[in-house]
């Protein structure tokens, strides 16, 4: 999945690259107050028993390191859809408690292969409101099998 992040000097915590066409970055903003995580993974999504909607919002869940969530919205977008012609999400939670809370901004699709996750992490109190950004930055976003 590529796009353009329109922050600059990020900072790497995480690439890793797997042979199955599998990845995960972990890259944080320079003033460290945005986590963005950007991976892949094999799906796991079974049509006749789960709910996709469901499926993306526990998979949007798992990029948090905490067992205490707060959904505040999962919904398809179809604009989004449209551009990828997959169901794309776009889940919105609150993840942790007291000092270690935090928002997370999750598009979440998965094709026949795949699930595709790109969040956007953030203290819950940043000042700025960085919705926009990230619908921007999601409105971008594409699929591509080039290395």
């Amino acid at each position: 999945m590529g796009g353009a992040l329109p922050f600059t000097n990020m900072q790497n915590l995480r690439t890793e690259n797997n042979e199955d066409g599998t990845y995960r970055y972990e890259d944080f903003t320079q003033d460290g107050q945005i986590l963005v995580v950007n991976t892949v993974e094999p799906t796991r999504f079974v049509p006749e028993v789960q709910d996709l909607e469901d499926y993306l919002t526990a998979c949007a869940f798992a990029l948090s390191d905490t067992d205490t969530y707060e959904l505040l919205s999962a919904e398809e977008n179809e604009e989004y859809t449209e551009n990828l012609t997959y169901p794309v999400y776009i889940v919105t939670y609150i993840a942790g408690e007291n000092e270690d809370t935090r928002k997370w901004t999750v598009f979440a699709m998965d094709t026949d292969r795949y699930t595709y996750l790109y969040g956007f992490c953030e203290a819950v109190d940043t000042e700025e409101d960085m919705d926009e950004i990230y619908q921007s930055i999601f409105s971008q976003l594409y699929l591509s099998d080039e290395n």
